[in-house]
């Protein structure tokens, strides 16, 4: 929650402690949906602090661990980003 909540508050700094965390204790207690929400956020937060490699590869734990509890992504949204957004993957040709 904390990690999240720093998130919301645009402090990515501040939400790198806490998302870890929640990644390690996710993994330890074997809590699979936790795991996938605490991924998403933490790629998000280091999306935010400009560590895009390093967002790129939580988005992917973060799918394969979504996948195996069966949330799958949504479809790809074509077109632009909304404004004042910006996209943060690579388009590999296969979603568009």
């Amino acid at each position: 929650m904390r990690g999240f909540l720093a998130v919301l508050k645009a402090d990515p700094a501040g939400s790198r402690p806490a998302l870890r965390r929640a990644v390690a204790v996710a993994r330890e207690t074997g809590q699979r949906e936790l795991l996938s929400e605490a991924l998403a956020m933490a790629a998000v937060a280091e999306d935010m602090a400009g560590a895009h490699d390093a967002a790129g590869v939580l988005i992917g734990e973060a799918d394969v661990a979504a996948r195996a509890v069966g949330h799958y992504p949504s479809p790809p949204r074509k077109g632009p980003a909304a404004p004042g957004m910006r996209a943060t993957t690579t388009c590999r040709g296969s979603c568009c």
